[in-house]
């Protein structure tokens, strides 16, 4: 009788001390099932806390990555249609505080390979870059998705734009081919232009059986829309 009322006594011990249900201690803190430590009834997992990620430019900009986008020059209305090309491959990227902007300027543009390229610090407070290079200089600023770089290229003076070439390019042309030709006509003299990088389409870069990028991207120079 005595031996019964001492195992009763044990087993109601271990119940109030939850040792033989194994239950977690309550929010206080104590011992889980699986013997780790918890703290606000949570299991310690060793595991270091999690961080916010920065917000640092090579955050805010994609690096290193080629975009398709559009090319503006600034024309009379009548002509604005006429004055958007395609490119099917702008350069940019953004490497310890430097941005990088390259391309080749529209075939139907300039009837020529031509390309051009910019460089200089960007700011990730304000999404702003002022690049300069051997073709003049280049103002981007982020728009949304879309890095705009207006650009004044006084280097490429004189442009020689291959009319003919312009003029066969300008078939593809939803408009009238004249309005082409006289956008190239403006172009040429004043070399001034809208870059339009739409970070939001990237371009996968064309790879040699090496598995190494080959660099360069042409753009296609194939009219907006047409």
């Amino acid at each position: 009788m005595l031996k019964f009322a001492q195992i009763a006594v044990a087993v109601a011990l271990l119940s109030a001390c939850g040792g033989e249900t194994g239950e977690e201690q309550g929010p206080g803190g104590g011992v889980a099932a699986s013997g780790a430590p918890t703290t606000g009834g949570a299991p310690a997992t060793g595991a270091p806390p999690a961080t916010a990620e920065g917000a640092g430019e090579e955050d805010a900009v994609p690096a290193g990555e080629v975009f398709s986008g559009v090319y503006e020059v600034p024309v009379p209305p009548a002509l604005a249609a006429a004055a958007r090309y395609t490119v099917a491959a702008f350069t940019w990227r953004v490497v310890a505080g430097v941005a990088t902007l390259e391309y080749d300027l529209p075939m139907a543009l300039v009837g020529r390979p031509l390309r051009v390229n910019f460089e200089g610090p960007f700011n990730a407070a304000t999404q702003t870059a002022t690049l300069v290079g051997p073709a003049g200089t280049a103002q981007c600023s982020r728009v949304g998705a879309e890095m705009r770089c207006h650009e004044v290229m006084k280097g490429i003076m004189p442009v020689n734009a291959d009319l003919t070439v312009v003029a066969a390019l300008a078939s593809d042309y939803a408009g009238p081919p004249a309005d082409r030709l006289a956008v190239t006509k403006l172009f040429s003299p004043d070399p001034i232009g809208i870059a339009r990088v739409q970070l939001a389409s990237p371009v996968p870069t064309p790879v040699d059986d090496k598995g190494k990028g080959k660099g360069k991207d042409k753009g296609n120079g194939k009219p907006a829309g047409g």
